[in-house]
C-alpha cells in the first residue's frame, strides 16, 4: 500500500490530547478514495498535542494486509499529516 499521499486531518481531543478516532476516520476515507480499499486504522490514544511528535497508527485492510502510517503533528492545534511508512 505504498504510493498513499500524505494527507492532512484535523485531530483535536479534550484536554490537551488528540482525537484518535477522528485520524483513525481521516486515514481511513484516504485510503478508500485513492485505492478503493476498504480498512480499519487504529491509533494509540492520549496522545499529547505537540508539534512535530511523530506515533504510528496500524492499518488493516478488508484483505488482510497490515500497514503502519506515521503520523506527524503539524501543531500543537490538532492537525497532523500521515504517510504509509516506507512511501
Amino acid at each position: 500500500m505504498t504510493g498513499l499521499s500524505t494527507v492532512a486531518a484535523m485531530g483535536c481531543g479534550g484536554a490537551g490530547t488528540l482525537d484518535a478516532a477522528r485520524i483513525e476516520k481521516a486515514i481511513e476515507v484516504s485510503i478508500a478514495q485513492q485505492r478503493h480499499v476498504l480498512s480499519i486504522a487504529v491509533c494509540p490514544t492520549r496522545v499529547a498535542r505537540q508539534a512535530g511528535k511523530q506515533f504510528t497508527c496500524t492499518v488493516t485492510t478488508a484483505n488482510g494486509q497490515q500497514v503502519r502510517f506515521v503520523v506527524t503533528q503539524k501543531d500543537d492545534k490538532g492537525h497532523v499529516n500521515y504517510q504509509a511508512a516506507g512511501a
